[in-house]
């Protein structure tokens, strides 16, 4: 993943079958940077849904941030 402006490193985690993996680009990860903070990811997994994402972010002040969410198939 590149470096934006505000964000140091983003990366996703998924939940299949009880185990936690990483989103990488064997997902098909994509990123979006707007460049006021906000960004855009897409990834596609093999899974059932619906499934638990968690997002790390650690911005260039070193702080961290993590949000949890439940996708389900679009």
């Amino acid at each position: 993943m590149r470096t934006s402006l505000l964000a140091e490193n983003i990366t996703l985690f998924y939940e299949n079958l009880g185990s936690w993996g990483p989103v990488n680009s064997s997902n098909n990860l994509s990123t979006v940077d707007y460049g006021n903070g906000t960004y855009l990811l897409s990834f596609t997994v093999s899974a059932s849904s619906p499934v638990q994402v968690s997002t790390h972010v650690y911005d260039l002040r070193d702080i961290f941030v993590q949000a949890n969410t439940t996708c389900y198939e679009a």
